[in-house]
């Protein structure tokens, strides 16, 4: 008994650390610019990315954030205009408002247009 309880706790921490991976290790995803308001950007998230089924639409606030262009030189947020495609890369969740928030956003990428 006590060798079927200490593989259903091993188990259960393994899924876990499995499920709380994500957040570790961050995730990203690609949008358009609606509107850049220089600490956050308002996007509307890709066809197919799992923060749509979050929102249409998401706040993601760049004050710490690494910002570059499809290089991966360095730019500024006014680089950033309404219309442009970027990846953002963050950890943590989406904050289900409306429109929806990122706070840990680390880098934002502009893509080729």
């Amino acid at each position: 008994m006590k060798k079927v309880s200490v593989l259903v706790i091993c188990v259960a921490i393994f899924i876990m650390v499995a499920g709380c991976n994500r957040f570790i290790e961050g995730t990203d995803f690609t949008a358009t610019v609606i509107e850049n308001e220089e600490t956050s950007l308002l996007v509307e998230p890709d066809e197919g990315s799992a923060e749509l089924s979050s929102a249409d639409r998401i706040f993601v606030y760049v004050g710490e954030a690494e910002l570059v262009d499809a290089q991966g030189r360095e730019i500024s947020v006014g680089d950033i205009e309404s219309g442009m495609r970027v990846e953002i890369y963050y950890t943590g969740g989406v904050a289900e408002s409306y429109p929806a928030q990122i706070h840990g956003a680390y880098k934002v990428r502009l893509l080729e247009n």
